[in-house]
Formats: structure tokens, C-alpha cells, sequence
């Protein structure tokens, strides 16, 4: 990918100044990535904070996962929460696995159940192979071969969200 030059940068950065909730998020998000522009995360904290506080899930769901990936992570579950609220199956599933795994949270496996079955109510494939890899954990060893046998229908249910289009028309991608 190239880098984007002077007056496309000024043209992405108007649109945020504008308002717009989702060229704020994404120009936040060019800045943390570096993809496109020189990485600051100055300038990426402030567009994604702004996106945020106006209210599109999604910009709380990035705005989660940039405060986890520096280290700032007093706000990174109720973030997430806010996003699975309306409807983000991603930071539903995201809530979920940052309850499995314990790291800015006690380790909680009912709530991590609980946050990626709401993810499945919402569509998220990923989830439900959680799901499924948590109840095979939980069930005798005598019963594990038929979880397996789901987890291998939904992974072949799921392997279409994993291949990316490589036409793809959005600019930075989901």
C-alpha cells in the first residue's frame, strides 16, 4: 500500500474535522496502523476518542483495541461493552475472549461463554466455535469426538469470513 499524499491527507483529515463519525475513526485508525501516514498515536487517540464519543460502535470497538494495544486498559471492557450494546458482534466476542484469557480482567469462562454467545446471537461466526471449543473442555472425554465433529461444521461454515477479498473496495479494510 502507498502511502497517502499531502492532499489526500488534508482531505481525510477535513472530513473528520466535518463531524464525520466514520472518516474519524478511520483516519484514527491510519494514524495507529501507520499504513497509510506516518504512525502517531497522539493524533490516533484523538480521532478515535472523538469517533467514539459520537456514538458508533464500531469507533468504541477500535478505540478498545488501540487503548489494550498500548497498554491503557481501564476502559478497554466498558468500551467494548458500550460497542456489543448496539449491536458490534466483533467487541462482543472481543469481551469474550478478554474474559477467557484474564489479562486486564479476572479469568471468568461463564462470562467469557456468556459475551460470545451474544456475539452468535449477533452472527459472529468466531464465537460460536468458542463456544464450541469451551463446551468441549467441559464435556467427558467419552462425549468430545461429536463436539468435534461441530466444531468442524462450523469451522467450514466460518473459513469464508477468514479469506479476504482482495477486491475489496473499502480504503483501510474491517
Amino acid at each position: 500500500m502507498s502511502k497517502w499524499s499531502d492532499i489526500e491527507l488534508h482531505g481525510y483529515v477535513s472530513a473528520a474535522e466535518s463531524g464525520g463519525v466514520a472518516d474519524q475513526m478511520w483516519l484514527g485508525w491510519a494514524y495507529f496502523e501507520g499504513k497509510f501516514i506516518a504512525p502517531n498515536l497522539a493524533l490516533a487517540s484523538r480521532w478515535l476518542e472523538r469517533a467514539a464519543a459520537g456514538g458508533d460502535p464500531e469507533a468504541s470497538y477500535r478505540l478498545a483495541s488501540f487503548l489494550h494495544a498500548t497498554g491503557q486498559v481501564e476502559r478497554v471492557l466498558a468500551l467494548l461493552e458500550d460497542a456489543a450494546d448496539k449491536g458490534f458482534s466483533p467487541a462482543a466476542y472481543a469481551l469474550g475472549e478478554h474474559y477467557r484469557a484474564g489479562q486486564i480482567t479476572p479469568r471468568d469462562i461463564n462470562r467469557a461463554i456468556t459475551a460470545w454467545r451474544w456475539a452468535v446471537s449477533l452472527g459472529h461466526i468466531p464465537a460460536e466455535v468458542q463456544l464450541v471449543r469451551a463446551r468441549i473442555q467441559a464435556v467427558p472425554l467419552i462425549q468430545r469426538p461429536l463436539v468435534w465433529l461441530r466444531l468442524v461444521a462450523i469451522s467450514l461454515r466460518a473459513a469464508r469470513c477468514f479469506w479476504r477479498d482482495p477486491n475489496d473496495p473499502r480504503v483501510l479494510g474491517a
